[in-house]
Parts: structure tokens; sequence; C-alpha cells
């Protein structure tokens, strides 16, 4: 949750650091896939395309 909030920050966001995982359906995350692909599914997951 650190990397993820500090990235978060890093972006620019001035959101309160995670407290849980944020990203609801994506317990595939837990393979060994390269970033980008992990990135393009939560992307397809928050935008509702999956």
């Amino acid at each position: 949750m650190a990397y993820l909030s500090a990235l978060k920050r890093r972006m620019g966001s001035d959101d309160p650091p995670f407290s849980e995982w944020p990203f609801a359906g994506t317990s595939g995350l837990t393979r060994w896939a390269p970033v980008r692909e992990h990135l393009r599914e939560i992307a397809a997951i928050s935008s509702g395309n999956i």
C-alpha cells in the first residue's frame, strides 16, 4: 500500500494514503505478469470494461 500511495502522490494526487487494496475484483494480480499488463487490467476494471 505504501508503494501505491507514493505512486499516487507522485502523480499529483492529494488523496490520503491507501489503507487497503483499492481495486475490487483484481484478485488476478496475484499472478506473475508485466506491470503494464496489470495496469491495463486495473484501468479496464476501473472504467467498467470488465
